[in-house]
């Protein structure tokens, strides 16, 4: 269905010039009062919400600044605490290591000493061993020189041998001894 184009109520109201102004009369008169009240207290609620508007930033400026002040707070405290920390234990390390210095100086001159000492006590066992060797020998050389000796007293002449065994093969053979070998 179609619809026929109505004439909005504007255009009879334009069509009519002589009734406006006596219709924003009767609308003054019915509705002047409210619509008075109506703009004051839309007037009221801007001024209030500008007043609110304006007093919530600058709460919130003024918090956001409290947040920045201790966030900076916090953060530089946290650089200190850091830097003591770090300070601190520069100087744990430094004497930590002086002590370790102290410690190997310590035990380098231990170590020396050590030495020293076990040079000594090989050169100790050395002397002593030597001395003991010494003595063996001279007491072996002395006893197989008076064996040798014994020896050479205690053996036969080979001269003496000799006219011995030609005497007991004479005998053996019964022939007669030679003069002077008895």
């Amino acid at each position: 269905m179609a619809t026929k184009k109505q004439p909005a109520k504007t255009e009879t109201v334009t069509e009519m010039p002589e009734g406006v102004e006596s219709v924003d009369q009767i609308r003054d008169i019915l509705f002047g009062p409210q619509i008075r009240e109506l703009e004051k207290s839309i007037a009221r609620l801007e001024e209030r919400l500008a007043k609110e508007a304006a007093d919530l930033r600058g709460d919130f400026k003024q918090r956001l600044e409290a947040l920045e002040s201790f966030a900076k707070d916090e953060l530089e405290d946290e650089r200190e605490a850091r830097g003591s920390a770090i300070d601190s234990l520069t100087r744990e390390l430094a004497s930590l290591a002086k002590d370790a210095d102290k410690r190997l100086t310590k035990l380098d001159e231990q170590a020396r000493t050590a030495r020293k000492e076990l040079r000594k006590l090989v050169l100790d066992q050395s002397k002593k061993l030597s001395d003991e060797i010494q003595s063996k020998h001279d007491s072996l050389s002395s006893r197989v020189d008076s064996e040798v000796t014994e020896l050479r007293a205690g053996k036969a002449d080979r001269e003496a041998l000799a006219a011995l065994f030609t005497e007991l093969a004479m005998r053996i053979k019964g022939e007669p001894l030679l003069p002077g070998s008895e």
